[in-house]
């Protein structure tokens, strides 16, 4: 009996162990009644299934160019800016089902690589383009681990934007989002996303993600003025 309740606590310390390391889902906190819960599990998988790709068209009312590629991020090169509509899978919605509406949803890209370093700036659907934290920004290259740090979910990731004028393609594929997906059916939430709009690191609250987003100011600047 003794041993019994001796690995139930070495169960549980390990349990909150990882959850700290990891991040448990916000479900508990969310969920009005059991019901409740299960549909907002199955949202939130649906949601998780759904950024781990976008896969689609790009649509601009004005002309716009993006040439662009990163593997892995970690070998950023091209450049460009878009902002405009989305039609396919990706951003946590298909064909404007889940975050945002009906056939499409807005979506906005910025950045740029040279091979060794780059930067991007990535918005999906409630962007706001005077406001940083609306966004996941991020380095790509030789500084990804470096501070300032961008939300978890956009890397590491295969990216590629082909858009002139006013029709181009993405095709992106973000391996921690499949991992936030495969550990989020057992109540895992490693990107920090459940429930809401962008993610945060599990030492993070949620205010210190938002701020963390304006370290990146100066790039912004930047590559708007450019």
């Amino acid at each position: 009996m003794r041993q019994a309740s001796q690995r139930l606590l070495l169960a549980a310390a390990a349990g909150f162990g990882l959850c700290a390391a990891t991040g448990c889902t916000s479900l508990g906190r969310r969920a009005r009644s059991f019901p409740h819960g299960v549909g907002l599990y199955l949202q939130d998988r649906f949601e998780d299934v759904m950024e781990t790709m976008d896969v689609g068209f790009t649509l601009t009312w004005k002309p716009s160019f993006a040439l662009y590629t990163d593997a892995a991020s970690v070998a950023p090169v091209g450049g460009g800016y878009v902002q405009g509509w989305f039609i396919g899978l990706g951003g946590g919605q298909l064909f404007g089902i889940g975050h945002s509406r009906f056939p499409a949803t807005r979506c906005y890209f910025l950045g740029g690589g040279v091979g060794v370093w780059g930067y991007e700036e990535i918005g999906w659907d409630t962007f706001d383009t005077e406001d940083l934290s609306t966004f996941h920004c991020q380095d790509v290259g030789a500084p990804l681990f470096l501070q300032p740090t961008g939300r978890p979910g956009p890397f590491p990731s295969f990216r590629s934007y082909a858009h002139a004028g006013n029709l181009g393609l993405m095709a992106n594929a973000h391996l921690y989002e499949a991992l936030d997906l495969l550990f989020g059916f057992i109540f895992f939430d490693l990107c920090g996303d459940d429930g809401v709009r962008l993610g945060k690191w599990p030492w993070q609250t949620a205010e210190e993600a938002d701020v963390n987003s304006f370290e990146f100011a100066d790039y912004h600047m930047g590559f708007q003025d450019y």
